[in-house]
C-alpha cells in the first residue's frame, strides 16, 4: 500500500502490481478501490489491510475502520499480525548486517454485527491484540 501513489515511480509500481498487490492512494479513495478489494474476498483472495492505513513508521497510528468494515461486511475473522523490527532493515542493510525482524501471528477476531458501534469496538480490539503482540516500544 502506498501513502501517495503520486510520489512512486514505475521501478515501485510494477513489482506490487505483478505480484496482485492492489495499491491503495488513501488520501484519495475512490469507491473503484473498496469494489476492488470486496472482488479479492469474494475470490477468497487473502487480504492483508494494515489498521492504522499505513504501514510507514515504527509506532503504531491511530487506527482506521476499514479492516473491520471488510470483515463485518463478509463475516470473515481477521489475523492480526504484528511486524516488529523492520524499522531496523535500511539502517542494517547500509552496514550489511543482517536485521532481526519478527512476525508473530494471533488469534483471529471474528466479527459481531455490521452497525458502526460494533465496527469500531472491532477495530479497537485488533488493535488490542497487535499492541499485545509487539515490543512495548511500538506503542
Amino acid at each position: 500500500m502506498a501513502e501517495d501513489l503520486d510520489d512512486l515511480g514505475w521501478k515501485e509500481l510494477w513489482a506490487p502490481w505483478l505480484y496482485g498487490v492492489l495499491l491503495v492512494h488513501r488520501k484519495a479513495l475512490k469507491p473503484s478501490t473498496i469494489r476492488a478489494v470486496q472482488s479479492q474476498i469474494e475470490k477468497k483472495e487473502p487480504i492483508c489491510i494494515f489498521p492504522e492505513g499505513t504501514s510507514i513508521g515504527a509506532q503504531i497510528k491511530p487506527p482506521k475502520n476499514g479492516v473491520a468494515y471488510f470483515s463485518a461486511r463478509n463475516n470473515i475473522p481477521i489475523i492480526p499480525v504484528a511486524l516488529s523490527g523492520t524499522d531496523q532493515i535500511p539502517k542494517k542493510l547500509k552496514t550489511l548486517q543482517r536485521p532481526k525482524v519478527s512476525v508473530e501471528f494471533g488469534s483471529p477476531i471474528y466479527p459481531k454485527g455490521t452497525g458502526k458501534e460494533e465496527t469500531e469496538a472491532l477495530t479497537k480490539k485488533i488493535m488490542e491484540a497487535l499492541k499485545q503482540m509487539l515490543p512495548s516500544h511500538y506503542h
